[in-house]
């Protein structure tokens, strides 16, 4: 099961190691990251320390498409970075040309298969692509992590993939447009986004470099979730 708030490391280098562990200490359960980000090591080295126990986490990473043929060999590389056995969401980052779509799905679905990876997806795919993927190979993705806008579409979205057995995950939750269609000012605007993202029973992944944002929206998600 996908937890409903998530931290993303997007962005973060060296100081990703810090804010994992925070996130890890606050009550954070499902990190993201991606082997574009290179900082995976640094999520890692604080997922082996944290001393939280393997089945209580949920980590996601990202198979860059630049690397279509090499998928084995970057999916070895990622496991070792982050010291893990397997991975609990493994995505294609972004869409790419067919040939080489098919090819890299077909290789994470045998990673699935094999027990490498829990959970397969991609991101950044609009609901025509990922119906494309179920006419070229037979499946839908488990879950699709993109920018989901809180405006008039969002609940037909929402359903949209759900009727294809499809996970919808956002990322960039307060991306400013978000703010603006809220209609709500600081300090309110964050638990706005939240509690829409909430209703629509989207889990959500977010980033930050301040520790006190973490501990903020974590609060304010915890709030949410038990009024609700």
């Amino acid at each position: 099961m996908i937890p409903q708030l998530g931290f993303g490391t997007w962005g973060l280098t060296t100081e990703a190691e810090l804010m994992v562990d925070s996130a890890l200490k606050l009550g954070y359960r499902m990190i993201d990251t991606a082997s574009a980000y290179a900082n995976e090591r640094e999520v890692g080295k604080a997922l082996a320390t944290s001393g939280v126990p393997r089945e209580q986490l949920t980590i996601c990473t990202k198979f860059p498409v630049e690397f279509a043929g090499k998928e084995w060999e970057v999916l070895d590389f990622s496991l070792a970075s982050l010291q893990l056995e397997y991975l609990d969401v493994w995505l294609l980052h972004a869409p790419m040309p067919a040939r080489e779509l098919v090819r890299t799905l077909e290789v994470m679905r045998e990673a699935r298969a094999g027990g490498h990876v829990r959970c397969l997806g991609v991101s950044n795919f609009s609901i025509q692509q990922l119906d494309w993927v179920k006419r070229s190979l037979g499946f839908y993705p488990d879950l699709n992590q993109s920018y989901f806008p809180l405006d008039r579409t969002l609940s037909a979205t929402v359903d949209s993939h759900k009727r294809r057995g499809i996970v919808p995950m956002a990322h960039s939750p307060f991306h400013e447009r978000n703010r603006l269609l809220t209609a709500h000012s600081d300090p309110k605007v964050h638990e706005a986004i939240l509690s829409a993202y909430i209703r629509a029973d989207v889990p959500v992944v977010f980033g930050s470099r301040n520790p006190a944002h973490l501990s903020a929206n974590l609060e304010v998600f915890r709030r949410l979730t038990k009024s609700s």
